[in-house]
C-alpha cells in the first residue's frame, strides 16, 4: 500500500516535467513539389517588410525552437531561367553564384566547406562558412543548402541560437534533421 502513494506521487510530481519535451517535428509543405521536417510550421516573412522593397517571385518562411532559426527561400525563375538552368553547366553556375552570394553577404566571409547531395530532381549543394557574427563580433560556423529544382531555387538556413558557439556545433542535431528531410518530388510525379 505504502509504495501505491508513493507511486502516485512520483507520477504527479514528473507531470511538470513533460512540458519540457520537445514535440515530434512535423512535415511542412513549402510548395507544391517539396517538403521539409520542422519543430513548429514555418510562416511567411513579408519581402517588402524585411528589406523595404518587393522582390517578385520571391519567398521567405521562418520558423524557430530554442535551438535555432530554419529559414526556407523560394526564387521563381523565369521559364527562359528555368530552361537554361536545367543543363549541368548552368545549374553549376548558379551554384558558384550562391556562394559567392553568400561569401559577399558576410563579414570576413570565408568557405570552410562545399558539397554536394542527391535529390529525386537533382544535384543540391551544402556550404559550410565562418564569418563575423554581426551582433557579437566574433567568428561563427553557419550553415546552408541550395537546390534548384524544376524552375525554382530553394535556400535552406539554420542559424543556431547559441552565439557563443564559434565551432559551429550547436544545435548539429536539429540542422541536420532540417537539411536532411529535404524532399523534392521529381518533376514527372508533381
Amino acid at each position: 500500500m505504502k509504495h501505491g502513494y508513493l507511486f502516485r506521487a512520483l507520477v504527479l510530481l514528473s507531470l511538470p516535467l513533460t512540458s519540457f519535451i520537445a514535440p515530434d517535428w512535423a512535415p511542412f509543405t513549402v510548395d507544391e513539389q517539396l517538403q521539409v521536417l520542422l519543430p513548429h510550421p514555418a510562416e511567411e516573412v513579408d519581402m517588402k517588410k524585411l528589406t523595404g522593397r518587393s522582390i517578385p517571385n520571391t519567398r521567405l518562411l521562418m520558423t524557430s525552437d530554442s535551438v535555432g532559426v530554419y529559414q526556407i527561400m523560394l526564387v521563381k525563375m523565369p521559364p527562359a531561367q528555368a530552361a537554361n538552368l536545367a543543363r549541368a553547366e548552368s545549374r553549376e553556375s548558379y551554384y558558384d553564384g550562391v556562394v559567392k552570394g553568400i561569401l559577399d553577404a558576410q563579414t570576413d566571409g570565408v568557405l570552410l566547406e562545399r558539397a554536394t547531395f542527391p535529390t529525386s530532381a537533382g544535384t543540391g549543394i551544402e556550404v559550410k562558412t565562418r564569418a563575423r557574427h554581426k551582433g557579437t563580433g566574433k567568428l561563427v560556423v553557419k550553415y546552408s543548402r541550395s537546390l534548384l529544382a524544376n524552375g525554382v531555387g530553394y535556400a535552406f538556413n539554420f542559424i543556431p541560437r547559441d552565439l557563443a558557439d564559434t565551432a559551429g556545433i550547436s544545435g548539429n542535431a536539429q540542422r541536420r534533421r532540417f537539411f536532411d528531410s529535404i524532399e523534392i518530388k521529381p518533376a514527372d510525379k508533381k
